[in-house]
């Protein structure tokens, strides 16, 4: 992929270009918040005075994001944004939104602006930005901004957003849709905990000088001993490996490994949901005598000509069905089938679960394909076709591969 992939995405890599980090300067750029960003100092008589900020009616009424505050002087560290915070007079507002709703708030609250700021670095230093893609599977698809709840739920302010690379109007009330990006603000903790997030979004711009998370490296060898020890007994002892894990699980959070709020957390839980409907689906194919109808096509018109074409069309069944749904529901539906062929093919059934496994990791033809397909299709700017023209023929070399290793190492 090294000497072909350049040839196949023409225009995508350039040679003489340099690699840089990304900045806190060049995300705000990109989205320029320089020209949606005001200072506002809350006067005696504005109507904010006592409300709390949930009641302030600043997005609802003006769809103006609040990113923090200060309390009087421009000099005050700048406080995050609180739903339940009492807005009190001489407090400065830092509020993102369109030029002519920060001209509206101004006049119908009595505000004071004060200068601008020069760039989004000047916002905070315990703070920054960070920049998400939604997923094809987020559950935030045709929600907007209110109804998904995004702040309460990941502790960041959403102040922009892109749409196929254009800058998305009215965002509070746009709904989202999959391959839009937000731009988000908070606490470098806050921004730090997005990349634990699997399902809805995946963290596409970090900038370089937001710290890094904090590591527990005083219990690094715990976590080296508690894996190490999982990986022997799963190999070489003859407890189930469900309860290895579940063991090794519980070690981690009673050596402070991980924290339950980690663990919580970290639960894939729309796997978990995803495997509880398919295991059922896959049942309800064998007793109607859909696997076994797929199974003997199968071994009809290809098995004639030997094991191996048995597998070749398995690689593509598995493979057609992993570009659109995730590999572990594909696996759990397409296990059966393979488990039938090579029973009516009198062979064994290790090569054609091997090339059912394989197939469902080799999904590279879409972008939907996989979450890491989407990680990296922002950034590189990829079009849906050019996963066509690299996947494809990749997949390709994975199914010739199979075909010819798998039976050596797995005879039939």
């Amino acid at each position: 992929m090294n000497f072909v992939g350049p040839r196949l995405l023409k225009g995508k890599v350039d040679k003489n270009s340099e690699e840089t980090n990304l900045t806190t300067h060049q995300l705000a750029g990109e989205y320029d918040l320089k020209h949606h960003l005001r200072r506002l100092r809350i006067l005696e008589e504005s109507p904010l005075v006592g409300r709390c900020l949930r009641d302030s009616g600043l997005r609802e009424d003006f769809d103006l994001n609040l990113l923090g505050f200060q309390q009087e002087k421009e000099v005050d560290p700048l406080h995050q944004a609180v739903a339940d915070h009492t807005l009190r007079p001489g407090q400065i507002l830092y509020l993102h939104g369109e030029e002519q709703d920060l001209e509206k708030v101004v006049r119908d609250l009595s505000l004071e602006q004060l200068p601008d700021l020069q760039s989004y670095t000047d916002v905070n230093a315990r703070g920054g930005l960070a920049e998400v893609l939604l997923t094809p599977r987020s559950g935030l698809l045709g929600r907007t901004l209110t109804t998904s709840r995004f702040q309460d739920r990941y502790r960041v302010n959403v102040i922009a957003g892109k749409r196929r690379g254009v800058l998305l109007e009215d965002l509070p009330h746009q709904r989202f849709k999959f391959g839009d990006t937000l731009l988000v603000a908070g606490s470098f903790r806050a921004l730090a905990n997005l990349r634990s997030e699997r399902f809805n979004f995946v963290v596409t711009g970090m900038p370089s000088e937001n710290p890094v998370e904090d590591f527990r490296h005083n219990r690094a060898w715990v976590a080296v001993l508690l894996t190490l020890t999982m990986l022997g007994l799963m190999t070489f002892s003859s407890v189930p490996s469900v309860m290895v894990v579940l063991m090794v699980a519980v070690a981690a959070l009673l050596t402070g490994c991980l924290s339950t709020e980690d663990a919580y957390r970290s639960v894939s839980w729309q796997s978990l949901i995803l495997i509880a409907t398919m295991l059922p689906m896959a049942s309800a194919l064998e007793k109607t005598g859909g696997v076994t109808l797929v199974a003997e096509f199968l071994s009809n018109n290809l098995g004639t000509y030997g094991p191996q074409f048995t597998m070749i069309g398995l690689f593509l069944l598995t493979s057609i069905f992993s570009q659109f749904i995730s590999n572990t529901a594909t696996t759990v539906i397409v296990t059966p089938i393979a488990m039938v062929a090579a029973e009516q093919a009198q062979v064994a059934p290790h090569s054609f679960l091997m090339t059912v496994a394989v197939a469902a990791s080799a999904a590279f033809a879409t972008p939907v394909a996989s979450p890491v397909n989407m990680l990296v299709m922002s950034p590189g700017r990829y079009k849906f076709t050019d996963f066509v023209k690299v996947g494809v023929p990749l997949q390709l070399v994975v199914m010739v591969l199979s075909v010819l290793l798998l039976p050596r190492l797995f005879p039939f």
